[in-house]
């Protein structure tokens, strides 16, 4: 069974205040783990004792794309004090994602990370943003080149259920197809409105019970709850989030 875990951007002005008490409540809420947007300035040994203290696993932490040559040894030295367990690239920069050379490069950068965090005992994870499934032509993306270009013993994938079907594609059929590449699941969930809006994990149009059994046959280890727009307290939707996602587990 997958861990079940939250991104923490979801609810991103609770940490900003107040991060150490944020974890508190998530694991109050009932989360397994935590996935970090940073650490709002806390150290380490803190983080690492509210973790323990509340049960809390950390699942990653993402680092935006043009930071991480500069900052990946210090992340790891954080990771490896707060027990972090992977590292994250949550997009190419919107700004080059049209050029193809620029998926080239970022296969030979991911390569290079995942090298770098597997030597520390951590794993690197790209994450999914829809951007990537721009055709460069004969039907080539740049997710093609991502998955052809990057070695699967050191990259891995994080697969967003939101941007996967924002970009087109079924999620359900594309999670099938690459699955055993992306241990980590981002399950955000999208309004039944139409507009380009998420909602509540369970609550929306996404096929929810679906993505989580073929996320169960292909052994992922989180499943990883995200959402960025709100229209109830922010604590309160990722406790239905969870609710929701329990529940179609449970069946």
């Amino acid at each position: 069974m997958a861990n079940l875990g939250l991104q923490l951007y979801s609810i991103k002005e609770e940490a900003q205040r107040d991060l150490l008490g944020t974890l508190a409540k998530v694991a109050e809420i009932g989360y397994e783990g935590v996935e970090f947007a940073g650490y709002y300035g806390a150290e380490a040994r803190d983080v690492r004792r509210v973790l323990e203290q509340e049960g809390l696993r950390a699942a990653g932490v993402h680092i935006p794309y043009h930071l991480i040559d500069e900052q990946l040894e210090r992340q790891l030295e954080y990771a490896g004090i707060i027990g972090c367990e992977a590292i994250l690239c949550p997009m190419v920069p919107k700004a080059i994602s049209s050029e193809e050379r620029s998926f080239h490069e970022a296969a030979e950068r991911f390569n290079r990370y995942g090298r770098k965090c597997r030597e520390n005992g951590i794993r690197f994870l790209y994450h999914i943003h829809g951007y990537e499934f721009t055709d460069f032509g004969a039907g080539r993306t740049g997710m093609d080149i991502l998955l052809g270009e990057t070695e699967p013993e050191l990259v891995a994938f994080e697969f967003d259920t939101f941007w996967v079907e924002f970009a087109g594609l079924d999620s359900v059929e594309y999670y099938n197809r690459i699955g055993s590449r992306c241990p980590y699941m981002h399950y955000k969930d999208r309004s039944r409105t139409g507009e380009l809006r998420d909602t509540e994990v369970g609550e929306g149009s996404l096929d929810i019970a679906k993505l989580a059994a073929a996320g169960l046959r292909a052994g992922a280890d989180w499943f990883i709850v995200e959402q960025e727009q709100f229209d109830r307290p922010q604590l309160e939707s990722v406790s239905i989030s969870l609710r929701n996602l329990r529940r179609i587990l449970e069946r």
